[in-house]
């Protein structure tokens, strides 16, 4: 069945332009309406009519968050508290996860163009960056930047300085980072690239180790941790990308009988639920879930109200000392 993208595609134009000719809204040229209106035939495409009765009202009062799936612990406490800001709001949220999933993306886009929800949260890079393109609709992306897109983020800059300064004061001299899935620039990319010039800028050694996106979507980093352990023995400190990954170190060196955090430090990135609950608890950068959510939410308010907002939104981390370093 033809989706609004083909009918774009094959006109010739935006999907926010045959959006408008469905809708007949804003002006368009007798031309361009012909093009859509042959495209369409052509297609045997036939419109959501219920997304077009919607599409009359002047709000929905929903939201949809476009998200990684839920079993990393970072997006279901961000997603939990973006949820409870709408809600104070008056709002509802629609969650759809996706892990660079073309086709559920593309369901997504359909969403925004049939105009059923009043604006759409992105956390995590989306496979394409064609779901942005033409959007009738607010949208705002969260610890991820994307161009022309109000972002909300962590200061993931910070982040890295602070761990690594808090490993070498605490004698640290070989050091380790295992980041993310390095293959297309992100925010997190930040914590590695600051991580790596406070450790050059102390001539100490550091090597670092990029995990990949099969290891996330598995939530499994096994592999890279027992490589980093077997290729580098001497490692007295490591820099986990998040708590997660700083989980996996822990349990790896726990079952080859090297203590943590007697022979090696770890730190992590988050301060997710279950750092405390970790064996040793775990030290960690904190991100402050309840404000990256209540300034992404107004964020997306002020834009289906017509107001202008802030491209960029950064917002402070902090050292949550425990007892893994």
């Amino acid at each position: 069945m033809a989706s609004i993208r083909d009918v774009a595609d094959r006109a010739g134009v935006s999907i926010a332009t045959v959006s408008r000719v469905m809708n007949r809204r804003g002006a368009l040229s007798e031309k361009t309406i012909q093009k859509v209106q042959n495209a369409m035939k052509e297609l045997n495409y036939q419109p959501n009519d219920l997304a077009r009765a919607l599409s009359g009202k002047k709000e929905s009062k929903i939201i949809a968050l476009l998200s990684l799936p839920l079993q990393h612990p970072f997006y279901s406490e961000l997603i939990t508290s973006i949820e409870e800001c709408l809600f104070r709001e008056g709002y509802k949220l629609l969650i759809i996860t996706s892990f660079e999933d073309i086709m559920k993306e593309e369901n997504c886009v359909n969403l925004v163009q049939s105009h059923m929800i009043d604006g759409l949260i992105i956390g995590g890079h989306p496979a394409s960056e064609r779901i942005l393109e033409g959007s009738p609709i607010p949208i705002v992306t969260v610890e991820a930047s994307l161009p022309e897109i109000p972002c909300v983020i962590s200061d993931n800059n910070q982040g890295g300085i602070m761990a690594a300064k808090y490993l070498i004061a605490k004698g640290c001299r070989h050091l380790v980072h295992i980041g993310g899935d390095m293959h297309h620039e992100s925010e997190s990319d930040r914590r590695t690239r600051a991580f790596e010039e406070v450790c050059a800028a102390e001539h100490i050694p550091c090597t670092v180790y990029e995990s990949t996106a099969g290891m996330l979507r598995n939530m499994d980093y096994s592999a890279v941790v027992s490589r980093m352990l077997f290729e580098h023995p001497e490692a007295d400190g490591v820099f986990a990308s998040s708590d997660v990954i700083a989980a996996e170190v822990i349990r790896v060196t726990g079952s080859m009988g090297i203590r943590v955090p007697d022979q090696l430090k770890v730190i992590g990135f988050d301060n997710v639920r279950m750092a405390r609950l970790m064996n040793p608890p775990l030290t960690t950068i904190g991100q402050d879930f309840g404000e990256l959510a209540q300034q992404t939410v107004q964020k997306i308010l002020k834009q289906i109200h017509g107001e202008t907002v802030e491209m960029r939104t950064v917002i402070p981390v902090t050292l949550v000392e425990r007892q893994s370093v």
